[in-house]
């Protein structure tokens, strides 16, 4: 709600999740402006409440002006179904931090929070070693690059 204090307007910003204000209630959060009223709002803060698993910045809805008596901006953080999210993959024996045998590379579009699929557990298996490797690291699809860890042992 925007409520008038001397020649200021506070206005609430409510926080969803789960791709719409029908979500999951994230939390609150109230922006003083001393825009006139009908003026565009601005200065929200689209990463306050982000959760794990969903994009940093959430999409705004709701009012995106200055209205009397009272103004509420929505911002809602949406899973992206289809994007490309980037994985490293390295492989070692015996022990991370082992001999080093090699890295791979790839992008996933798995969406943001599921589980990583898709790496090749036999790309540096040497002979003698158990083979698919031990894979460690990150396990679920990260907004930023994900790190797996492949280790063979005996």
């Amino acid at each position: 709600m925007a409520y008038r204090q001397g020649n200021r307007f506070l206005i609430s910003l409510d926080y969803y999740y789960k791709d719409s204000v029908s979500g999951d209630y994230l939390g609150y959060d109230t922006l003083s402006t001393s825009l006139p009223l009908g003026s565009a709002i601005t200065g929200v803060n689209r990463t306050k409440f982000a959760p794990a698993g969903y994009p940093s910045t959430g999409v705004i809805s709701g009012d995106t002006t200055v209205k009397a008596p009272y103004s509420v901006v929505n911002v809602v953080y949406t899973k992206q179904a289809t994007s490309s999210y980037p994985v490293n993959v390295y492989y070692y024996k015996d022990r991370i931090g082992g001999e080093y045998l090699g890295s791979d590379f790839f992008n996933t579009t798995a969406q943001l929070g599921s589980p990583i699929t898709g790496v090749n557990t036999s790309k540096f298996s040497p002979a003698g070693y158990i083979t698919p490797g031990a894979t460690s690291g990150d396990k679920i699809v990260k907004e930023t690059t994900s790190y797996v860890y492949v280790v063979y042992t005996r």
